[in-house]
């Protein structure tokens, strides 16, 4: 066996790296389960997505319900509704009304649900059908969200063909939808959900007395001075615009994927829609939806556990690194334990790089197995999966500051031996934890003269270069910009450029000055 494999299991192994790791594992799981309570009751609604048709048969005395519910991957979620239907005919000035139970729907759903004939008696002109829907419970990946009460906006079904017994209408469920009527006797629904890198139109027809409809659609960076969404119904203009597909039947869920391209990495899309008649003149509905790619359960979760959790680890980990410059190097060192390995074959700077090697593959094998698990994690429980880019960036910032940190330690556990080692390193680990935002704020305050919000955030993110911990903090900044949780004032200081330069000095430094000093050191107890 290789010497620093030797070393790093000696050093990955040992009882107080072990413990700190798997606490630091179950506090990953424990994470996963806070961003879904933050999602729970702040943004329940990016956890699905989808349309609801109802269709009121009044001589069959029957409600069919077709739902089309998916989590963030377009996988199936379930969602219950609790149905009440009123109706009041033309001659009469009171409702009738009665509760129809509760109802599970699961991806597609199909449902007929019996009508009491004191509710839809034969039909009379001027007859009108409202239905009220309350989501009592959300049930998505091992979330089961129960006791729920919010109610959807009161559904008034259209009875789309003058004196025929049948009514329709459609609910969107999510943030991200519309009810449209389209010239004048057509309605439809439609959402838009951001799964697996694309973006999907879901939408669906009560009833639908022409047939076909042609779907087109346009995707383009919206400009942030004209944010807002539209409907149009009359004469459509398709310059421009993609063919999506085709809409056949009522009463069915259509999925149509809608590629992003070049636009992918903005926040903000404008997604342009046309709903056609086929053949003669071109009439139907369009309009656009602005999409806020920050605002998806993707976005939300991404940028609350970058600000919380990862910080957490990257601030409070680098103690287990502190402890290994002092059982691998300064501990062994004032024990004489070191020159009784160099009376081995074995050369000074060998002894120096297989300990500084095992240190820093526990230095990135911890934060591994932490980002997998909070991965992971969190696609079991709410079914999100998170960007494996962004991950990867958040795993390079912690390794990045344990590697920058221990390297430092590293070097203090040559000059120093054992109490002394632990003297400065955790006076250092608490000045760069507490000491330098604290004495950085005061310098910047006092002879900087500083004062707007602006340059106090780049101050902070300034001091960041000049502590081995600031990495985590400097690549959370870039990822959390590409949500817009920050702004673009960070982009001044935060360049990866920057990142790379401070991260070869943290590490390059005090590795070749520790080498240097280790060849001639007195080891001797």
């Amino acid at each position: 066996m290789k010497p620093f494999i030797y070393d790093f299991k000696r050093a990955l192994f040992r009882k107080a790296t072990m413990v700190t790791l798997v606490l630091f594992l179950v506090a990953g799981l424990g994470l996963t389960y806070i961003s879904a309570q933050q999602m729970i009751t702040g943004s329940l609604n990016l956890l699905y997505n989808g349309v609801v048709l109802f269709r009121l048969d009044t001589m069959g005395r029957k409600l069919e319900v077709i739902g089309g519910v998916y989590d963030n991957e377009l996988n199936p979620a379930n969602i219950e509704l609790s149905l009440s239907l009123s109706t009041i005919s033309g001659y009469s000035s009171d409702w009738k009304t009665i509760d129809l139970g509760r109802y599970q729907l699961t991806g597609e759903t199909r449902l007929e649900i019996p009508i009491p004939g004191e509710i839809v008696e034969t039909p009379e002109p001027g007859m009108k059908a409202a239905l009220r829907a309350v989501i009592t419970r959300v049930r998505v990946g091992t979330l089961d969200i129960s006791h729920l009460n919010e109610p959807l906006p009161t559904l008034f079904l259209d009875n789309v063909v003058n004196n025929t017994p049948v009514y329709g209408g459609c609910i969107f469920l999510g943030h991200k939808g519309s009810h449209i009527s389209i010239d004048s006797h057509i309605n439809v629904c439609m959402n838009i959900a951001s799964a697996r890198d694309r973006l999907y139109l879901i939408m669906g027809f009560p009833q639908l007395p022409v047939k076909p409809l042609q779907v087109y659609y346009n995707i383009s960076v919206a400009e942030l001075v004209s944010l807002t969404s539209s409907i149009n119904v009359g004469i459509v203009n398709l310059t421009g615009m993609k063919y999506l597909g085709d809409i056949s039947d009522d009463m069915r869920i259509y999925v149509f994927p809608i590629e992003l391209g070049d636009v992918s990495r903005h926040q903000f899309l404008n997604v342009s829609w046309a709903v056609v008649t086929s053949n003669g003149e071109i009439r139907g509905g369009s309009g656009n939806i602005i999409v806020n790619m920050g605002e998806t359960a993707r976005g939300v979760i991404t940028s609350y556990i970058g600000s919380t959790g990862l910080s957490l680890f990257a601030l409070l980990f680098p103690v287990v690194m502190l402890y290994l410059g002092y059982v691998l190097i300064a501990k062994p060192k004032s024990q004489g334990a070191l020159e009784f390995i160099l009376a081995r074959p074995i050369t000074r700077a060998d002894l120096y790089m297989t300990r500084y090697i095992a240190g820093i593959l526990v230095a990135l094998t911890a934060p591994l197995l932490f980002i997998t698990t909070l991965y992971a994690g969190v696609y079991v429980v709410m079914r999100v999966l998170l960007s494996p880019q962004d991950m990867l960036l958040f795993y390079l910032g912690i390794a990045g500051s344990l590697v920058a940190f221990y390297t430092l330690c590293y070097y203090i556990a040559v000059e120093f031996k054992g109490t002394s080692y632990l003297a400065l390193a955790i006076t250092l680990y608490l000045f760069f934890l507490i000491g330098l935002q604290i004495v950085g704020m005061i310098l910047a305050f006092t002879i900087g003269h500083t004062t707007s919000i602006d340059e106090i955030i780049k101050t902070q993110y300034k001091l960041y270069y000049f502590s081995p911990f600031g990495f985590t903090n400097l690549v959370s900044a870039l990822i959390q910009y590409n949500y817009r949780v920050l702004g673009e004032i960070v982009l001044e200081v935060v360049k990866p450029e920057y990142i790379v330069a401070a991260f070869a000095a943290w590490t390059l430094i005090p590795f070749i000055a520790g080498l240097l000093r280790f060849k001639v050191k007195n080891l001797s107890s």
